[in-house]
């Protein structure tokens, strides 16, 4: 039977006299494999499951329920990948897109080893008894570290009203790829925060007709890497009206893109009627000039002179 077991004896002789009891000796009966626990991340930054962004520490363990351990090993497998896949694994120098495989490494039980590159690493361990008796594979520690920010390449407007501004963001990770949590896409209006998602799509709302905003885009990805800001300014759509002062009204063009112009005649004075008309204005280098009185519209540059209404044509 499996134990542990200390054996003594005596001797009798023909006299009939008993010695006093032999020292004996301890053996152990051992026929069950020791175990190999899972590799586990004892410190380290981590983003969604299986990501980090920092240094980690991986701790090594194994048991026996019978027999002490004679030693345990690990195996890292796995490749350097990205800006930062240089560096140590374990007991192992990397360079980037260098592929490794340590075999099998003793360590004391218990014991922690370091991973300081990027890459996709997995993370095995074996335990042997004193017995001779050698553990099943453990189970696998698989994971990323990516320590390089993700990178937004645009940042975009799709639709607007006077009220709401829709926009997309693309963004990129090489390693880790995008997240996928409601925190992977920060939108700001200005420094302010509008709002958290996992879409790459969002509207701001609660605008004002004809004004121009600056919104700005922050994306992480699964590891939890922060991206720089992207910035888009941009205007509101809707309309301006210009009611008659008897003086000329001017109005900065905010972006550029094709208006309507409305003019009304006048109420009294047998002038009455309208005219509408669309033109292509460039961002702050255009206006229109209307003179009631005479009857004539005038296209200008750099502002917009006293007109009925105004509005953009499309998004």
């Amino acid at each position: 039977a499996d134990g542990r077991w200390t054996v003594k004896g005596y001797t009798y002789d023909k006299a009939g006299r008993k010695s006093v009891i032999a020292n004996g000796i301890t053996i152990t009966r051992d026929t069950v494999n020791p175990v190999a626990n899972t590799p586990s991340v004892t410190s380290g930054t981590q983003g969604e499951a299986g990501y980090y962004r920092s240094n980690m520490t991986v701790k090594i363990s194994g048991s026996d329920a019978t027999s002490p351990l004679k030693k345990v090993t690990y195996r890292v497998t796995g490749t350097a990948k990205g800006a930062n896949g240089k560096g140590t694994v374990a007991n192992t120098t990397v360079t980037e897109n260098q592929t490794i495989d340590t075999g099998e490494v003793e360590i004391a039980n218990n014991g922690t080893i370091q991973i300081q590159a990027d890459g996709v690493w997995t993370i095995t361990s074996y335990s042997y008894d004193k017995s001779g008796r050698k553990s099943a594979v453990s189970g696998s520690l698989v994971f990323t570290r990516d320590t390089v920010k993700p990178t937004i390449s645009s940042f975009t407007r799709t639709a607007r009203t006077g009220t709401t501004i829709n926009v997309s963001v693309s963004a990129s990770d090489a390693l880790s790829e995008i997240g996928t949590t409601n925190s992977t896409y920060t939108y700001y209006q200005a420094s302010t925060s509008k709002g958290t998602s996992k879409s790459n799509t969002f509207q701001y709302t609660g605008l004002t007709d004809l004004t121009n905003y600056t919104f700005k885009v922050t994306v992480k990805d699964k590891a939890g890497n922060v991206s720089d800001e992207k910035t888009l300014t941009t205007m509101s759509a809707g309309s301006k009206n210009f009611d008659y002062t008897g003086e000329i009204q001017m109005w900065t063009i905010q972006d550029s893109g094709t208006y309507k112009l409305e003019v009304f005649g006048a109420s009294a004075g047998g002038l009455g009627g309208a005219s509408v008309g669309n033109k292509t204005f460039n961002k702050r280098s255009n206006y229109i000039r209307w003179n009631r009185g005479k009857r004539w519209i005038q296209w200008r540059r750099n502002r917009y002179s006293r007109g009925r209404r105004c509005y953009p044509c499309s998004n």
